[in-house]
């Protein structure tokens, strides 16, 4: 059976398509052939996915949609609906032969569904397929500036990777995902587990848009090392593979560094830990103490008047408790 997936998403629902996509793989008989529009609007987001998909094992070759799509030359089609519905899901999914109960399928916040299984779940609807839910798999590829980066930094440094990407749209949606005392977190850090030291290195990372978020952030001395808009995804793959441990939000960087099985802790203000969160369990979640968090598919989601309320009331305290968890199981850390 040939086997053409068309994607159209996030990079971090890329990374919980993962698992599906390791499913359809071996229906195939092989790695896919992926389609991208080629007419995506966010150009920055389409070579990510471009770029992340591209360096996936069961992908064989990232392609354009519509120039270099040939229906006749696939069995089956198959394209998730929680990828956007544009134009890419309404050419592949007619072709496909479902009958539009994929509309079914829409994202039920109700059935606490992780991604993962929702777009696992589709591909036993599509396919048939009845077997487990496949480890995940996320390749890290060495690459010239990672090299480069980690050459520059302490050779005993415990190097932790940090993000606070969202996606950014002209309506701020996502701007509640937004941690707004990296600050004080870091500061914190340094005081109970590195007093004295210079071996603990912070790594910011994130794209172009998270520029502004890494000016904001202090230098520590020389252990703050800003990445912001300098690293492609794959060579981002590649430095969250080679840290010691990762403090991110509900972003991409996120879920690379669950796929790769890192420890850590996820920063979580109204959107669902259910949903999004952690699948492999080697992050932590930190979630907002408000009663009201969270409310991610629900009507206080889209009424709330103060979104980044969420995030601010995360405690310093919580935070740095949840971290000193992880000596135990990080020997590593036990110097600090």
């Amino acid at each position: 059976m040939s086997i053409a997936v068309g994607f159209h998403n996030g990079f971090g629902n890329f990374v919980m398509f993962t698992p599906a996509l390791q499913i359809i793989r071996g229906l195939n008989g092989g790695a896919v052939d992926l389609f991208v529009d080629e007419e995506w609007d966010d150009v920055g987001l389409r070579k990510i996915i471009v770029d992340l998909a591209g360096s996936h094992e069961s992908v064989s070759r990232v392609l354009n949609y519509p120039s270099e799509y040939d229906v006749g030359r696939y069995d089956r089609h198959f394209m998730s609906f929680h990828s956007f519905p544009d134009r890419l899901f309404r050419a592949f999914s007619p072709i496909a032969g479902i009958a539009f109960d994929r509309l079914d399928h829409q994202w039920a916040y109700g059935d606490l569904l992780h991604e993962i299984e929702f777009y696992v779940r589709e591909v036993r609807s599509d396919f048939g397929y009845s077997g487990p839910i496949p480890d995940q798999v996320l390749t890290a590829v060495e690459t010239p500036l990672k090299t480069e980066i980690f050459c520059s930094l302490p050779k005993a440094a415990f190097i932790v990777v940090l993000s606070n990407g969202y996606l950014r749209t002209n309506s701020g949606a996502w701007d509640r995902k937004a941690f707004p005392h990296w600050n004080e977190l870091l500061s914190t850090f340094i005081r109970y587990y590195g007093p004295g030291k210079d071996d603990v290195r912070f790594l910011l990372l994130g794209g172009a848009d998270d520029r502004e978020w890494g000016r904001t952030i202090d230098s520590f001395d020389g252990r703050v090392v800003d990445l912001t808009g300098k690293t492609g995804i794959v060579d981002s793959v590649s430095i969250v593979a080679s840290c010691h441990y990762v403090i991110t939000t509900d972003t991409g960087i996120m879920h690379v560094a669950d796929a790769l099985r890192k420890p850590g802790i996820v920063l979580f203000g109204s959107t669902l830990v259910s949903k999004n969160g952690p699948w492999n369990k080697t992050l932590y979640p930190v979630t907002s103490p408000m009663k009201c968090a969270p409310c991610q598919g629900t009507v206080i989601y889209e009424l709330c008047e103060h979104p980044e309320e969420c995030m601010k009331s995360l405690k310093i305290s919580s935070i740095i408790s949840a971290i000193r968890k992880d000596l135990a199981i990080l020997p590593i850390l036990a110097k600090f």
